[in-house]
């Protein structure tokens, strides 16, 4: 049987630019349940044509990794398999819930989200012989962790719509194949969590490579009718709203004369926060992020118990002697970059980078933090939508959450940072209460100009 890829790369360019592109994310973690949160429904989506609902967890990642495009439709709703673990089956991929026990390195290790092998647990007794590498192309790729190729229009779809981690290494080269819903016969290639289908009819659109439904033919022989029954929407709970302290730092250094200084009022000693983050630890307080924050306000995500956000704008060098003191206590952080500030002791790129690779959420400060109601839309629109395409070109992947410079903004800057993709966006409005329903202006809590646990306890027990 030979290739596709010569007949359909021209197809490549189309795929390239297909509009069901999304960054995906096949792994989604999320923390433990909080006691501060109150009781409400849990967010999701109620998809009308299979009568099925999505929340949580699962919705966070099915948005995450493709949505309709890639995973298709929900055919169950969550429910426990016979292995104890909770899953929902969708028509191309079969979502499951996962754990992890509590060791010492983390104590509350998140839950993640996981997508059956469904390629290689659907086709275990086909063996698929190993293939040598494919010549003649320049699109081909030849993989050696299971010496299968990859090109042509299967090819570029697999690199706009999630790769390795989305899919999986292919398990097999082109061949043809009935379908087993319309027995029709198709070229296909299989991976580990996916069917590549190839549909002549559709040369020239989007959608000329289709997902085969992987989560259906497995669900249908392993799970049972009732699985698949009809459920009513669930309801939305009432407007969402978590208490959290989010401590504003900018400067962890000594203070230096003379003491009344603008450097000194944006400072925090070293041995201050020491003692703060150990206050947080033996209180209870675990820390969250702001995108994490999102997540709970968006999807419902479960936040740990006690959360605390600590924040840090601007980016400078300092700042990483204290992330380093956070790693010690398994503690993460959201650091706010101005984007074209490296020098004059603001972090480097490199240290930007080391900093979200060791876990802690990187967010947008704007390029060079002005005063963004002082200037025009143009202008604004550079600083917010730049500022993202810059650390999102450094770091490889998405950037989700924005400061405002000098907590300055308008219903006008507020429009630009939602537009810009952006989920949240933080002020520095004093307050605890962050809502669903000014994700664009939430809170926090300066710790500038305070130097003492008495001042650092009144703010974090604020009442409003």
């Amino acid at each position: 049987m030979k290739s596709i890829g010569v007949r359909v790369s021209c197809l490549a360019l189309v795929l390239l630019t297909a509009s069901l592109w999304l960054p995906f994310v096949v792994v989604t973690e999320a923390a433990d349940s909080p006691a501060s949160i109150e009781p409400t429904g849990q967010v999701s989506q109620f998809f009308q044509l299979t009568s099925h609902n999505v929340g949580g967890l699962f919705l966070e990642n099915f948005n995450a990794s493709g949505g309709i495009a890639v995973n298709g439709l929900p055919l169950t709703e969550e429910f426990k398999d016979g292995d104890g673990l909770t899953i929902q089956v969708f028509e191309r991929a079969i979502f499951e819930l996962h754990q992890p026990l509590e060791n010492s390195d983390s104590p509350q290790p998140p839950p993640y989200v996981e997508h059956k092998l469904l390629g290689v647990m659907l086709t275990a007794e086909r063996n698929f012989l190993a293939a040598e590498a494919s010549v003649g192309l320049l699109s081909s790729r030849y993989f050696q962790a299971t010496h299968h190729n990859l090109e042509g229009a299967f090819g570029s779809y697999w690199d706009t719509h999630g790769g390795l981690a989305e899919f999986g290494y292919p398990i097999s080269e082109e061949f043809q194949e009935v379908n087993f819903q319309d027995s029709h016969t198709y070229i296909v290639q299989y991976f580990e969590r996916a069917r590549f289908e190839y549909h002549p009819e559709l040369f020239g659109t989007d959608y000329a490579v289709e997902l085969g439904q992987l989560g259906r033919q497995y669900a249908q022989v392993n799970y049972e009718g009732n699985a698949f029954a009809a459920a009513k929407q669930q309801l939305l709970g009432p407007q969402k709203l978590v208490r959290v302290p989010s401590l504003m730092y900018h400067h962890i250094r000594e203070l230096t004369a003379p003491y009344d200084s603008e450097l000194n009022n944006y400072s925090v000693t070293p041995e201050a926060f020491v003692e703060q983050m150990d206050w947080l630890q033996a209180h209870g307080y675990h820390s969250v992020t702001t995108g994490q924050l999102a997540a709970y306000l968006k999807y419902g995500v479960p936040l740990p118990a006690k959360p605390v956000n600590i924040r840090f704008d601007d980016g400078w060098q300092n700042q990483l002697w204290a992330a380093k003191e956070l790693k010690k206590r398994n503690m993460t952080a959201t650091f706010y970059i101005i984007t074209q500030a490296h020098t004059g002791g603001y972090m480097t790129i490199d240290q930007i980078k080391l900093l979200d690779a060791q876990g802690f959420e990187i967010a947008s400060h704007t390029r060079s933090h002005p005063f963004l109601t002082r200037n025009g839309p143009d202008y604004d629109w550079a600083q917010i939508a730049g500022s993202k395409a810059d650390l999102e070109g450094w770091l490889g992947h998405p950037v989700r959450s924005f400061a405002y410079p000098f907590g300055d903004h308008n219903p006008q800057v507020d429009a630009m940072v939602q537009k810009a993709g952006y989920d949240i966006g933080a002020t520095i409005d004093w307050s605890l209460n962050w809502k669903a329903s000014t994700m664009l202006t939430e809170p926090a809590i300066s710790m500038s100009q305070m130097h003492t646990m008495s001042g650092f306890l009144a703010r974090i027990n604020i009442n409003y």
